[in-house]
């Protein structure tokens, strides 16, 4: 096999390696870019030296082709994992609530503790401020 044609193909294995392991690692939500870099890099990293390294066997196109893949496997695999970002601290916040209750930043507000912020002497009032509509009042018009 020509050995421009040798790099090519080598060239593109490893960029089809590297979408292919990216997208079945795509819960560590980790950048494509980098996926089809380390896919390149790694396979033309193993399977020139090992190439032109003329041992017998591996200095054939097909065995040095499938090494090539398998290092783009390897280096995208462990490229995810060096830039694997943490998951969130979900810290619980202590805020200060009506009647002593504490209540925590995920906690719903229930039917009761909204109608008693909205009861006013009794009566039920309207909310002012975002949560308020007008209504635009047409004069000569009930």
């Amino acid at each position: 096999m020509n050995t421009i044609v040798w790099l090519l193909a080598l060239a593109l294995l490893g960029l089809a390696t590297g979408k292919l392991i990216g997208m079945g690692l795509a819960f560590t939500g980790g950048r494509t870019s980098y996926d089809l870099v380390a896919g390149i890099l790694g396979a033309l990293v193993v399977a020139i030296p090992l190439r032109l390294s003329h041992l017998t066997g591996y200095s054939a196109a097909l065995p040095t082709l499938i090494i090539g893949v398998s290092a783009a496997m390897l280096s995208t695999w462990l490229t995810r994992i060096v830039t694997w970002k943490a998951d969130p601290v979900i810290r619980l916040e202590k805020e200060s609530a009506p009647e002593g209750r504490v209540h925590l930043s995920q906690d719903l507000m229930t039917t009761a503790e909204g109608t008693r912020m909205l009861m006013r002497g009794g009566r039920l009032v309207e909310p002012r401020g975002s949560d308020a509509v007008t209504e635009t009042v047409v004069p000569g018009r009930v």
